[in-house]
């Protein structure tokens, strides 16, 4: 079977583009810092490093996602008040959390 020059050419770009957006997905993908909130106790969270703060944002299924900013580690305000602090986290290189029932940080491998 033989395909013009026209069909070839768009073959070829689609596969380029799907190419370079598999490669941004990738990246920022490794960029992302998840809190997993099972026991919604969650108040707000943060990543804090040095003078900033970069605000988590909060999934309708309770998990909080932030792409990564701020080098440093992740604050979170519990509803009772309670302030966890703890982790650490970097650009490029995607880190989950989650938060237990009595406000503690824990690391998800």
């Amino acid at each position: 079977m033989k395909y013009s020059l026209k069909t070839n050419l768009l073959a070829l770009l689609a596969g380029v583009g799907l190419l370079i957006a598999s490669g941004y997905a990738f990246v920022f993908w490794n960029n992302l810092t998840l809190l997993e909130d099972p026991h919604n106790v969650v108040e707000s969270a943060r990543l804090t490093g040095g003078t900033h703060t970069q605000d988590m944002t909060r999934l309708l299924w309770g998990t909080h996602v932030v792409n990564t900013g701020v080098e440093g580690s992740i604050e979170v305000t519990c509803h009772d008040g309670t302030v966890a602090t703890g982790g650490y986290v970097t650009r490029n290189f995607g880190q989950t959390y989650s938060i237990t029932r009595d406000c503690q940080l824990e690391w998800v491998p």
